[in-house]
């Protein structure tokens, strides 16, 4: 314990006798020299602010005062002075010495490691190499390091000075040393009259434990469910977000918090609260943008262009800030591509994430220029598991779970297409009034073995129990409905549509009117074969009804695309 305080004793004087005053040998660096000798990282960011961007200064000393900058920003603390630090970096001008500023800043932003901070000074002069060292003492203080290797990175920054000039702009801060090491070695001294990251560090805050910064962690909580609710997995992002929540911690954690428990899919909490709880750190309230942005995808039935335009202007707007840090600067360029989709009218693009394709309001299709491959790959696609038809109709707890299965806009087609399959009975009674059908009839086997038996004859009626087949002078024989095979409807429908289609009209009905009456019965054989799957016929009637009347080919392509 004796020989610690006396380690402790010697190396506080051994500091304090390298902590000589400062006069800065550039006019303009002298205010600031000034300020740092003073403790107030305030000050001094006020007034190398105002150097650095005064485009009348050399760009040398400019980039001096972009290096204070950031100093003062770390020296400040709060929550935030870790995404100034990295805001700064982005807007550093990319001119000279400049460089050497933006990656300093990117250092103490916690955004690059020592091995890349080493290489970019590499070829910097002795006093740009010092405040290197400089950078790396205040990491170690941040990080609750122990007294020796504190010593170890003051000697370091001390010794870098060695050969530059007395009142280097470098050595600003050696003055400030001894005032630092009193209270993080031995506790002394009045935090008030220190920088507010010094302050906080130390014996007094080290027998609390060490200060563990969560910040790193909590944005890459926010990051990785927000990738799941990109890739469509809403269940898996929600569930994530959930225990998140429970992981983080702490004061500082909850503002995260809040954002989190809005992705685990809380419906109580507005936009208002995410952003005066999120809003001062830039880089969490741009992950809470991007999380308002696929929570209106993920949930609403019909999407608002403003509100999205709104969420992607924010997520922009914090992202321009944050170009040097890998991870937050995606969203920014994600945004891009977003903002393309949004005000083109959510079409169909390349390279959009699962969540987005899914959205996309695909424009109208037109069969007439679809090939057949195209049209079956739509049907499987969208269509893999309709209801059996039972005769013409569904059993209705299966037809009701089919339907529901469906997204709404596919749902009321497809409502549409089983009423027009319904209707087919009516419409054959209709024309057996006024016309025998002479070709005979097709019935499915009892044997439920697929098998097709003709029977031949002449339909003279029907109703809608059954249908009655005459053959010569006979009593006629009844088939029920449900006993009649889909090829009959196909043969019926066939044998009248042709007639009108080579009619040249009748009396009250232009041939214009006959040739759509037959369209629309071959669009009726087309909606059958493809509910039962026969999509090659289904494709096939379509096109004949379109060739038969082009002027329905919007409502076929309604029908059979959609």
């Amino acid at each position: 314990m004796i020989a610690r305080r006396i380690f402790i004793v010697v190396a506080t004087v051994a500091l304090s006798w390298w902590c000589l005053p400062v006069k800065s040998a550039d006019a303009e660096l002298a205010p600031l020299a000034k300020a740092i000798s003073a403790g107030n990282p305030s000050d001094l960011g006020g007034k190398a602010s105002e150097l650095a961007g005064n485009s009348d200064v050399p760009i040398e000393l400019r980039a001096k005062a972009y290096a204070l900058l950031a100093f003062s920003y770390f020296l400040e603390g709060g929550d935030d002075a870790k995404d100034k630090c990295s805001i700064l970096a982005g807007a550093i001008p990319d001119e000279g010495q400049c460089a050497y500023a933006a990656v300093l800043a990117e250092f103490l932003a916690g955004e690059c490691d020592e091995a890349h901070l080493n290489e970019a000074l590499a070829d910097a002069d002795k006093e740009w190499k010092a405040v290197g060292k400089l950078a790396k003492f205040l990491i170690a203080i941040s990080n609750d390091s122990p007294p020796k290797t504190l010593i170890a990175c003051f000697r370091a920054y001390r010794d870098a000075l060695s050969g530059c000039e007395a009142d280097t702009w470098a050595s600003a801060w050696l003055n400030r040393v001894p005032t630092w090491n009193a209270w993080l070695i031995r506790g002394q001294g009045d935090p008030k009259t220190l920088e507010p990251t010094i302050a906080s560090h130390g014996i007094k805050q080290q027998k609390h434990g060490p200060v563990v910064d969560d910040r790193k962690k909590r944005l890459q909580a926010v990051a990785d469910v927000l990738d799941l609710y990109l890739k469509d997995d809403i269940v898996s992002a929600q569930k994530l977000a959930a225990d998140w929540k429970i992981k983080l911690t702490g004061d500082d954690n909850a503002p995260a918090r809040l954002a989190l428990d809005y992705l685990a899919g809380s419906k109580s909490i507005t936009a208002d609260q995410l952003f005066q709880a999120t809003g001062k750190d830039a880089a969490l309230w741009m992950e809470t943008c991007v999380g308002m942005f696929v929570v209106e995808l993920a949930n609403a039935k019909k999407l608002d262009k403003n509100t999205l335009v709104c969420y992607i202007n924010n997520i922009q707007g914090n992202a321009k800030f944050l170009t040097n840090t890998p991870n937050l600067a995606r969203w920014g360029q994600a945004a891009k591509k977003w903002q393309q989709w949004v005000e083109g009218g959510f079409k169909k693009m390349d390279g959009l994430e699962p969540l987005l394709a899914k959205k996309c309001i695909l424009p109208p299709k037109d069969l007439a220029t679809s090939t057949l491959e195209e049209f079956i790959a739509d049907r499987e696609k969208n269509f893999p598991n309709r209801p059996k038809l039972v005769g013409l109709r569904c059993r209705g707890a299966e037809l009701d779970a089919h339907l529901a299965s469906l997204p709404e806009n596919r749902r009321k087609v497809e409502e549409l297409r089983y009423k027009t399959i319904q209707d087919i009975k009516e419409h054959v009674i209709r024309m057996l009034e006024r016309n025998p059908y002479p070709k005979g009839i097709l019935v499915r086997s009892r044997r439920d073995d697929g098998k097709v038996i003709k029977r031949t004859g002449t339909i003279a009626m029907g109703n809608s129990n059954f249908l009655v087949l005459r053959k010569g002078h006979r009593r006629g024989k009844r088939y029920k409905w449900d006993d009649i095979a889909i090829p009959f409807y196909e043969q019926f429908f066939n044998f009248y549509a042709n007639q009108r289609v080579h009619s040249n009209g009748a009396a009250n009905v232009t041939k214009e009117e006959m040739q759509q009456n037959a369209a629309e019965e071959f669009l009726g054989i087309a909606i059958l074969y493809d509910w039962v799957g026969e999509y090659e016929k289904a494709y096939q009637y379509a096109q004949k009804a379109i060739k038969t009347c082009p002027k329905i080919k919007r409502k076929v392509s309604a029908y059979m695309l959609r």
